[in-house]
């Protein structure tokens, strides 16, 4: 059962992602979806002992094997599927949040890392206003350190104008100051479309 008040004032269309059956996402399938070769590739961009946020953490795998492979760092996750009793008996781990971006119950300035992979950004990208991505990715680079990275994708390479040159997110990254960021195009694996994801980095 979920809590009617933990997200009072969502729109009918969040609502509607939070009863959505939480997928099962490792590491391995974190590399695949941001266009790293391999898990090492992923793990070691994770500066040593830093915070690390996940955003629309599923079934809260990544963080369990993160525990084990880089014992020496912080994660925590933002996870609305915690909001159902019956999944947070199941999958609760320690450090995790339940919210949705872009209202993050997180201080400024408090992740080394965020990766946002399959969550916020993905799911407004299916929308034609612009203005809900641009909310994510202003969060997204609020919660960061100064001299922090964040990690968004996949994005799909559609033929229109959304996904063309720079992109929807690249465009609007263009728009928050203080941020460098690049992007790679990629084919997933056993898959004929092109992927793409992007890394921001905050000023100093």
């Amino acid at each position: 059962m979920v809590d009617p008040k933990v997200f009072e004032g969502y729109s009918e269309k969040t609502q509607q992602i939070i009863k959505t059956t939480p997928t099962d996402r490792g590491i391995e399938m974190y590399a695949d979806m941001l266009g790293f070769p391999n898990i090492d590739s992923l793990i070691s961009e994770f500066p040593k002992g830093c915070r690390v946020l996940d955003i629309g953490a599923g079934k809260e795998t990544l963080k369990k094997e993160l525990a084990v492979k880089r014992p020496d760092l912080t994660v925590f996750s933002i996870n609305p599927s915690l909001a159902h009793e019956s999944f947070r008996e199941a999958n609760k781990t320690a450090n995790a949040i339940i919210a949705i971006n872009p209202e993050l119950p997180v201080e400024s300035g408090s992740f080394d890392v965020v990766i946002d992979s399959m969550g916020s950004v993905y799911y407004s990208q299916q929308e034609k206003e612009y203005t809900t991505t641009q909310a994510h990715l202003f969060e997204i680079t609020r919660v960061l350190k100064n001299g922090g990275k964040a990690y968004i994708g996949p994005t799909f390479i559609n033929p229109n104008t959304d996904f063309e040159g720079k992109g929807r997110v690249g465009m609007l990254l263009d728009k928050i100051r203080g941020v460098k960021w690049s992007q790679k195009e990629f084919n997933p694996p056993g898959g004929n479309t092109k992927w793409r994801s992007y890394q921001i980095e905050k000023a100093l």
